[in-house]
């Protein structure tokens, strides 16, 4: 990126005063989704790295004395910190069942007995129609990721009515994102752990999340009524986001005006 570019402010459709808040806050937390935020999706997971400037510029905002910055993902956090080229950064994976603080310290939740039982009962099922290296089961939910997947999309579809089935009997609730279906764990989203981390913060605090999937929804929620949620992607289904970004490239060009804006 041409460094002249981060003196331009990116301009956050749906909120024409978007800086004048962020600027006018004394304190802000953002909060960033992983995938199809700062990478665009790849067929293979690990290959979805940031984008160039990503990763200084996150380092930058990380060391801002009035920004607390993490990224949240539906990945395993061992995976976003290698991704990240484990950047001494805070992260949130498995849709908060797993958390990597600050300094290095590791937490994970676990779901109920009942949840568990439901999540390999689904991974059965899921082998069983021939989707073995498309599943991931984690912490608190089992994807199938869609991508690269040669299988009839009726076969698809029995694995995403058996889960369905398995959710309904086991406390878990089906979800689409950009690229799969989830099965997870009622009780931990991006929500709830967005919330967790807003009430950590001294008062007057802006909150500000940024993504762009179904799974988002839950932050957008919960930033609603006191911040601001910035959907990326722009505005092609309904959302609880106010602000738009068209696409990963805005959010490079977002990351770095907010670090020269208010990030020393």
């Amino acid at each position: 990126m041409n460094h002249a570019d981060r003196s331009i402010p990116v301009i956050v459709r749906g909120i024409p005063n978007f800086w004048q808040r962020v600027r006018a806050a004394p304190y802000r937390l953002l909060g960033l989704d992983y995938d199809g935020t700062l990478p665009p999706f790849r067929k293979a997971r690990m290959e979805a790295r940031p984008l160039p400037d990503v990763l200084s510029t996150l380092q930058a905002i990380q060391n801002s004395r009035t920004t607390s910055l993490f990224v949240i993902s539906g990945r395993p956090v061992s995976e976003i910190a290698q991704l990240l080229g484990n950047l001494p950064i805070h992260i949130i994976g498995a849709h908060g069942y797993e958390e990597r603080e600050l300094d290095g310290k590791f937490h994970a939740s676990a779901p109920t007995q009942r949840q568990q039982h439901g999540l390999e009962t689904a991974n059965a099922r899921a082998i069983e129609q021939g989707y073995e290296s498309f599943v991931e089961l984690k912490a608190g939910s089992i994807a199938l990721h869609s991508r690269g997947v040669v299988h009839p999309p009726e076969s698809y579809e029995e694995v995403k009515t058996a889960w369905q089935h398995v959710g309904q009997q086991h406390d878990l609730l089906l979800k689409e994102f950009a690229g799969g279906i989830e099965l997870r764990a009622y009780d931990r989203n991006k929500g709830t752990a967005f919330r967790e981390r807003l009430e950590k913060m001294p008062s007057g605090t802006l909150p500000v999340y940024v993504g762009d999937d179904e799974t988002d929804e839950d932050a957008f929620q919960v930033v609603r009524s006191t911040g601001i949620g910035i959907k990326v992607g722009g505005k092609k289904s309904k959302t609880m986001a106010t602000g738009f970004l068209e696409d990963c490239n805005e959010v490079v060009r977002f990351l770095s005006f907010w670090q020269t804006m208010v990030g020393s």
